[in-house]
């Protein structure tokens, strides 16, 4: 009978694995499909970086790291992008991000979400700036110029918004799944 129910835990933990797996390969394909046909002059994956920040937010910065690195490699896998720079920039903000949070005392509710939202737009135009000064990728004209700042921080603030929803739902369902498998165990 507990033979019976640890199998059962253990295909309940491979469903868990398999929707995180297609909620990452979904980001990756909006931001492949959607994202860089309509914004191709961006240059920067607002919607991977943005999902960074909030997966720092609701997670803390250890969870966090076992979505936030997959999800990188998998935009570095699709797109063109060198394998190694945005998995390493992403680490980088997700640290960032958790010692600001932690650092700065922000409600990350309300109002306060704002700033986190900026942060998180301020965070996708450093990847250019980051890219640019390790990797030589952009021209330096590109990251600086008034047109590209302006867009990356307006649509990394109305991404993040509409992602830290869906992100915050989607752990709330992941976590109301673990736990109603554990209670089964017992």
């Amino acid at each position: 009978m507990l033979l019976r129910k640890l199998l059962s835990r253990k295909g309940d933990c491979m469903k868990i694995f398999f929707f995180r797996l297609l909620f990452l390969l979904f980001l990756a394909l909006f931001q492949l499909s959607f994202f860089d046909i309509l914004f191709p002059f961006l240059g920067t994956p607002i919607i991977i970086l943005v999902a960074v920040v909030i997966w720092v937010l609701v997670e803390g910065f250890f969870p966090s790291l076992r979505m936030i690195v997959p999800l990188a490699l998998l935009f570095e896998l699709f797109s063109s992008e060198t394998i190694g720079a945005l998995s390493l920039y992403a680490v980088l903000l997700a640290y960032a991000t958790s010692f600001f949070s932690k650092r700065v005392v922000i409600d990350s509710q309300g109002f306060g979400l704002f700033g986190y939202a900026l942060f998180a737009a301020l965070g996708a135009w450093g990847y250019r700036f980051f890219e640019t000064l390790f990797f030589h990728q952009a021209s330096p004209l590109l990251v600086f110029s008034f047109g590209n700042l302006f867009w990356i921080l307006f649509l990394g603030i109305v991404f993040f918004f509409f992602l830290h929803f869906l992100i915050q739902r989607f752990e709330k369902s992941i976590d109301r799944s673990e736990q109603n498998n554990m209670r089964n165990i017992r």
